[in-house]
């Protein structure tokens, strides 16, 4: 792909490969929705918000996970042109937790990726730089967040979640219950 802009294929031959995830969808995507998902997410229940997304039933270009709290703040690692051209603390994205991440495809553009990606002050082979990406990609937007009750990353199942994201230092939960309680949820459909 000869015709991308320089610091893309710079970005993607010397980024962290957490970095693929955000610019391949940029550069190989043509959903209309999409979304991106860890590997460590159980569902219980069915996920009406994102089905609503996905079906196109919401107004939002996206939505995305968050941190149980306001005071849990993710540094963007961008300068200071970016921060007050999209008032990135403002739009609170700062808390969001991109472990379910949702958008409307046709707002990803690569002149976003690349402002994103020229005003970073992450190395690329930043372990964090995918993350502190999409939430700058979310900042342009019109989203929402998910409701941290119902699409949970910290505190113990409970009758509230519609999933659950078994992050550090709890992931070994997935495997001790998570699993076996998420295959009971299917069966007593």
């Amino acid at each position: 792909m000869n015709d991308l802009p320089d610091i893309v294929k710079k970005a993607r031959r010397e980024g962290h490969f957490f970095l693929d995830r955000l610019i391949d969808i940029f550069v190989l995507s043509k959903a209309k929705r999409i979304m991106i998902i860890d590997t460590d997410i159980l569902f219980y229940k069915p996920p009406v918000e994102v089905m609503d997304f996905l079906a196109g039933r919401t107004e939002y270009d996206g939505m995305v996970h968050r941190q149980p709290s306001d005071q849990i703040i993710f540094d963007l690692g961008v300068d200071e042109y970016f921060t007050n051209k999209y008032k990135t603390a403002d739009s609170r994205v700062a808390i969001m937790n991109g472990g379910l991440i949702l958008f409307d495809g046709t707002k990803l553009t690569m002149d976003k990726l690349v402002e994103y990606l020229s005003h970073t002050t992450r190395t690329f082979d930043n372990y964090f730089i995918e993350m502190a990406g999409w939430a700058c990609i979310l900042a342009q937007m019109n989203f929402k967040f998910l409701s941290h009750d119902r699409y949970a990353i910290k505190g113990f199942f409970n009758d509230k979640m519609v999933m659950k994201h078994y992050s550090s230092p709890r992931r070994y939960e997935m495997f001790a219950y998570g699993i076996d309680k998420a295959r009971k949820k299917m069966a007593e459909k």
